[in-house]
């Protein structure tokens, strides 16, 4: 029998995505020995609007006007191809296998609907413009971990993909939410070095609950099980995806 291997999924969409959430994301995927599969997605609705005659942008520097052309929202903008190009260097010094496809459609309803068991990696969303070259290294910061555990057999999984991004260094502060206490096998392994770890066991993962993390500031992580999110209405869980703090990875 053939096993197939899992993946981390992550959506490429217009607003770009930052070098510190691409060297997340890779280290995460070196640690859990998981591939990463990027999806280049282009805006068809904002396609078919600058195919409109007489359609311009307000240019932020300057409140200018321009034309929008359709090379404009092109999944192969001259951005997206240099994240391409980004993560696949990043991936190649981790050693970790990349793909790359082309999609059309929403960010998080094309991922969510793609076929298999694939983790979701969610960048915080990008001023449009931001450019990856202005990303300077410094130390490690201080992070904060946001898990929800539902008592499913999905928790394993956050906790695991927590413990990976523990892996990639710094001090981390972690917010466990869930229902009951969590199991002291899962508090032992979040355990380490100078993390500090919050319990909160009255979380309700509901969807105004959820909502309401996805949108909280204060959290570089947050750690979800995919099932989470799947009887919450999309006219409610877009606009929080869209005003997300942090990186969000939606994990089976």
């Amino acid at each position: 029998m053939v096993i197939e291997r899992r993946t981390i999924m992550m959506p490429i969409d217009a607003h770009g995505v930052d070098r510190l959430s691409l060297e997340t994301l890779v280290g995460i995927a070196r640690e859990l020995d998981r591939g990463l599969l990027a999806l280049v997605l282009e805006n068809t609705r904002l396609r078919q609007v600058a195919q409109l005659p007489f359609t311009t942008e307000i240019v932020l520097a300057g409140a200018g006007e321009r034309n929008l052309q359709p090379e404009d929202v092109s999944a192969e903008s001259s951005g997206t191809r240099y994240i391409r190009q980004t993560l696949a260097d990043l991936a190649k010094q981790s050693r970790v296998t990349v793909n790359f496809e082309s999609a059309a459609g929403e960010m998080l309803d094309t991922a969510m609907l793609r076929e298999g068991r694939s983790d979701i990696f969610l960048p915080q969303r990008q001023r449009r413009g931001a450019l990856l070259t202005r990303y300077t290294p410094h130390r490690v910061p201080r992070r904060s971990l946001g898990l929800v555990l539902t008592g499913s057999e999905e928790d394993p999984s956050v906790v695991a993909t927590a413990c990976a991004a523990l892996s990639l260094g710094g001090e981390h502060d972690i917010y466990l939410l869930c229902a009951d206490q969590p199991t002291p096998t899962h508090l032992e392994m979040l355990s380490r070095g100078n993390t500090r770890v919050c319990v909160r066991s009255n979380f309700k993962a509901t969807a105004d609950n959820i909502c309401h993390l996805i949108r909280q500031p204060g959290y570089s992580v947050k750690v979800l099980p995919r099932s989470v999110l799947a009887d919450i209405p999309r006219e409610k869980l877009t606009p929080a995806i869209e005003a997300a703090q942090g990186q969000i990875l939606l994990v089976t």
